[in-house]
């Protein structure tokens, strides 16, 4: 595709009005053609943020931040190594994304080279068929005892902060679990 082409700029507005801060802009498109060994800055954001609805992980990870700098602020911590997420498979978010934006977001403040460690739940459902509860995969959506395609979720939206790891002035400690949904 030309760059001069109208479409192109328009879903390149489209992006840049996405991220206000330019410098976060550039971090998040130069990112993404690492991990995704592209050129094209056009084809990184389209992979990186998987569209508009992708987005979404800029503003939980801003959230995120903002707990966590308070939370470790309340208990005279120094610097946070890293942050603890318990999250469902369908819950729409990605660790990898957000830890791309904390990498950015962070930039100056005691978080700044924290990690993020996610747990994935399972993803529990009830058999609409044969009533037995049991844990299923994105790949494998049939129950597994009939093979009923009727099932209820019972679990796998979820998304918590279970807990951190922060440096208090110089010592290594870790805040107990305090999770938020």
């Amino acid at each position: 595709m030309v760059k001069n082409d109208r479409f192109y700029k328009m879903k390149m507005n489209f992006y840049a009005g996405l991220f206000p801060d330019m410098k976060l802009w550039y971090a998040c498109m130069e990112n993404c053609r690492k991990k995704q060994g592209r050129i094209s800055g056009k084809t990184a954001v389209k992979r990186c943020d998987k569209g508009a609805e992708g987005m979404h992980e800029l503003s939980v990870t801003e959230s995120i931040l903002s707990y966590s700098i308070e939370e470790a602020r309340k208990r005279n911590a120094s610097k946070i190594k890293t942050i603890r997420l318990r999250m469902g498979p369908f819950c729409g978010l990605y660790p990898e994304c957000i830890q791309m934006y904390l990498d950015v977001l962070a930039e100056g403040t005691i978080a700044e080279g924290a990690k993020i460690e996610a747990e994935v739940l399972p993803l529990s459902v009830l058999c609409r068929d044969c009533g037995k509860e049991s844990e299923i995969t994105r790949r494998s959506i049939a129950c597994p005892h009939c093979g009923s395609l009727r099932l209820k979720i019972l679990s796998g939206k979820e998304f918590m902060i279970t807990s951190m790891e922060v440096e208090e002035h110089g010592n290594q400690g870790a805040s107990s679990d305090h999770g938020v949904e």
